[in-house]
């Protein structure tokens, strides 16, 4: 039923009425009463009454105009803000991100639904009004028909309901949906008031975090790794995954709610105590390594990262670790293996350096610096190797230029062709070296192999091989030039006894015995070079053999000795004749050197020399002699060859004087070697063994001793297949009272031996040839005649001989030896000493 009075309009029309009905009473008991007291007149009294009425018609229409109008402004004013509230609520209601939906509590009908609601069911307006709430939903989980109409019947009762729901659209279609329903009353009618939210999204979302979870889960469950999470505050458990219990052996139920401290799990409390450190000051620790005990109660090596985390409130620590035993054995194989490595690198005897692709060096090992000089701060980057090492400038590039191609042309692993060059040393030396390049893994590895001992040997190989050449010929023609040289020779000194010297024969005889006897000592250096050319060494006294040398080159030249020859010297064992020719052609070639005169420097002095001496000798105690003239030098391009046979800068040369030196002081056990430039002179370096200290006495004999006079008779037996020095030597004994018998080969001297030893007649001493070509020599018969007569005086002659038996003759049997070509009074003194000592037996 309608109630008027209970509207806001009549009200305010009931409050004007009341304003309007008391102001009137007011006004007619209150004028009426004024006039009285004022005035006595009735007619003037009538009059104002009159005036009375118009003023209070024009008052109260006054009032009543302001009342009305202050009534219908408010209403107006009223209106519009419902209009514009209406609007809001409108705009609102229809814009709402839910539908919103007003349902008649009776009849279940709709009676409003805003625009979210048409726009999400796909309904109009008008067509919601139609329609009751069950149109547009579906009797599926969580909430069937019969619950779903239960909660609307708690939301009647005034208890909210929000419960999710799934809901069709006009299409069909359908969506999940969370539904609010509210009583209310409009117009003092029951109503529900429905909000349906769409939660697809929400639903998608929940979705997806489900399947992450279960991602995790899985993940968490069964990663290879150990993940367990653990209170901050005491170390207690809460969760451990299967690569927990695979790396400590522990399962998840021995462990959770139980301390790591507890079960003894950390090999170090400390580490864990530093985690948590790391953990409170930043809330994360990265890559800790630490050592755990498994149940088993072996050590494995693990790599932690951890992370705070929050669990219901309380901070947690998540932590995600893994077995890295095996890596870190393996680190540790690789750390010894590099240290192995780097230990046979720093012990191989090659020079190494390793570059990168920068040009950097990043290191260069021992033997580097010890053969080269350099260390790794003198030469950072390969441009600063290829200025110091290669300091000409041409070489340097033409270097510089291999070293490049080369490694632009080769893969990884492969290896650079071997190349040689000449390294120039921090101390100025140059080596000569082999360089092996290979590229290993963006690094560069050269190894230079220093060659130069090798080439000298190679050398100096060469120069033996070539005197070796040479000793092949020498020997050859030795044997027949010598026997040609002892006739010529001997006869010459044969004539010499018949003539006096005043005979015109005299002095071409002379003549003509210094040209064989130069001859003799041209054959004498070709002898040199034979094989098995030993020198018969006796102690000898440096000092004497320099000092002869200097006074028979220097005598008649404009050159100047300077000798430096201390008295402690050592003394040598040496052949007194070849140490002399060595001597002499060392001065001869200064000399020559120094045609308009000048100076030659001889200096000796005492060295010992090591196992890791340059010079390719055997260690042990030397006299060290230089010879240093003022000549014109030797350029450098020749003083490999200086030591050649017949190699020679000299008109008219033979090119066996130096070679000859080379030859003699290596057969000694010596070394010689040579410094020159072009015009700066040349220094000869000899190293000659020593063989005691210095003494006086040692020296070389003199010349003319001669042995005492041979026996007035005697016989000799003399074998020689020259028939030539048969005939000399039958004259010369002759001549000096022996009985003389010849053979030419050794089975006849053995068989005359044997025939005059059977007969009570034998030979007192037996001259034989040391080599006879295609019969036996004078070794072997020397053996079969001892066997014969272990007394018989055996002397032995050759001009060569491929064994050194005519430095060592005693050690064959020999009583002496006579070298030819000889003269008589040689063969008198080798026949002098062999029968002293065969008659001192």
């Amino acid at each position: 039923m309608y109630h008027p009075f209970k509207t806001r309009g009549l009200w305010q029309v009931f409050k004007i009425v009341g304003i309007y009905a008391a102001f009137s009473s007011l006004w007619i008991y209150l004028s009426d009463s004024a006039l009285e007291f004022f005035v006595r007149s009735p007619a003037t009294i009538a009059s104002i009454s009159i005036f009375k009425g118009f003023a209070f018609v024009l008052v109260t229409a006054a009032l009543l105009f302001h009342l009305i109008a202050r009534y219908v402004t408010g209403t107006m004013e009223a209106k519009q803000r419902g209009r514009t509230s209406e609007e809001r609520f409108q705009t609102i209601y229809n814009n709402m991100y839910d539908a919103v939906f007003i349902n008649d509590a009776g009849t279940g009908g709709f009676i409003d639904a805003n625009q979210t609601a048409c726009t999400m069911f796909g309904y109009s307006r008008s067509e919601f009004l139609a329609m009751t709430f069950g149109h547009m939903s579906l009797g599926t989980p969580p909430y069937s028909a019969e619950e779903a109409q239960e909660l609307l019947q708690r939301a009647l009762t005034g208890s909210s309901q929000v419960f999710e729901w799934v809901s069709k659209k006009k299409d069909g279609s359908v969506f999940p949906s969370e539904i609010t329903l509210c009583k209310t009353t409009l117009d003092d009618n029951g109503c529900i008031l429905a909000m349906v939210r769409d939660i697809s999204e929400r639903k998608r979302a929940e979705e997806r975090l489900r399947l992450s979870e279960e991602k995790f889960s899985t993940a968490f469950r069964i990663s290879p790794d150990s993940i367990s999470i653990n209170r901050l505050e005491d170390g207690i458990y809460l969760e451990v995954n299967e690569g927990f219990s695979a790396i400590t052996g522990y399962q998840p139920e021995e462990v959770i709610g139980r301390s790591s401290l507890e079960l003894n799990i950390w090999v170090n409390p400390e580490d864990r105590a530093c985690l948590v450190r790391e953990i409170n000051a930043h809330g994360i620790a990265m890559n800790h390594e630490a050592e755990f005990r498994r149940k088993d109660g072996t050590i494995v090596v693990g790599q932690m990262s951890a992370r705070r985390i929050d669990i219901e409130g309380a901070p947690c620590i998540l932590n995600i670790a893994r077995d890295i035993t095996e890596r870190k054995r393996a680190e540790e194989m690789l750390r010894e293996s590099e240290q192995t490595l780097k230990l046979l690198m720093e012990a191989l005897p090659v020079g190494v350096g390793i570059t990168n692709y920068h040009g950097v060096i990043e290191y260069v090992n021992s033997s580097f610096v010890s053969h080269f000089g350099y260390t790794i701060d003198d030469i950072p980057t390969t441009d600063q190797w290829f200025l110091k090492a290669y300091p000409e400038p041409g070489y340097r590039k033409q270097v510089a230029a291999a070293w490049t191609n080369g490694l632009s042309e080769m893969a990884d692993g492969t290896q650079v062709v071997p190349r040689e060059a000449k390294i120039t040393c921090k101390n100025g030396t140059v080596r000569h070296v082999i360089i092996n390049t290979q590229l290993i893994r963006n690094r560069a590895l050269a190894i230079f192999t220093d060659i130069t001992e090798r080439e000298f040997t190679h050398n100096e190989l060469l120069k033996v091989q070539k005197l070796e050449s040479l000793g092949l010929l020498a020997g050859g023609i030795a044997h027949d030039f010598n026997n040609i040289l002892t006739s010529i020779l001997g006869n010459i000194s044969f004539a010499q006894l018949f003539i006096d010297g005043a005979h015109k024969a005299r002095e071409p005889l002379e003549q003509a015995e210094k040209a064989a006897q130069r001859a003799a000592e041209l054959a004498g250096q070709l002898l040199t070079f034979a094989k098995g050319g030993e020198p018969v060494k006796k102690p000898l006294s440096v000092q004497r053999l320099v000092e002869e040398s200097v006074s028979l080159v220097l005598r008649g030249t404009e050159v100047t000795a300077a000798l430096d020859l201390p008295a402690d010297l050592r003394i040598i064992e040496a052949d007194a004749g070849q140490i002399n020719q060595a001597f002499n052609n060392i001065v001869i070639n200064a000399v020559q050197a120094m045609p308009g005169g000048g100076r030659l420097a001889i200096t000796a002095e005492n060295v010992t020399l090591d196992d890791s001496n340059t010079l390719g000798v055997a260690a042990g105690e030397y006299v060290k002699l230089t010879f240093s003239d003022e000549g014109c030098g030797i350029p450098n391009e020749i003083q490999k060859q200086i030591f050649d046979p017949y190699f020679t800068t000299k008109a008219g040369g033979t090119g066996l004087g130096l070679s000859s030196v080379y030859s003699i002081i290596t057969r000694h056990g010596g070394h010689i070697s040579v410094s020159s430039g072009a015009g700066t002179g040349a220094t000869f370096t000899i190293h000659l063994p020593a063989a005691g200290a210095a003494t006086p006495a040692a020296g070389r004999p003199e010349d003319g001793a001669v042995a005492s006079a041979p026996p007035a008779s005697g016989s000799v037996l003399v074998m020689d297949d020259d028939e030539m020095i048969l005939d000399l030597a039958t004259k010369m004994l002759h001549l000096l009272g022996y009985r003389v018998t010849t053979c030419t080969t050794g089975e006849e001297a053995v068989s005359r031996y044997r025939a005059a030893q059977e007969s009570g007649t034998p030979f007192d001493v037996v001259i034989m040839d040391l080599t006879v070509p295609g019969g036996m020599g004078g070794k072997e018969t020397a053996r079969v005649i001892l066997e014969l007569d272990p007394a018989a005086r055996l002397v032995v002659s050759s001009g060569y001989s491929s064994d050194p038996i005519m430095a060592h003759y005693q050690e064959y049997g020999f009583c002496g030896a006579v070298i030819k070509p000889y003269r008589m009074k040689e063969l008198a003194e080798a026949l002098g000493g062999a029968v002293r000592q065969g008659d001192g037996l």
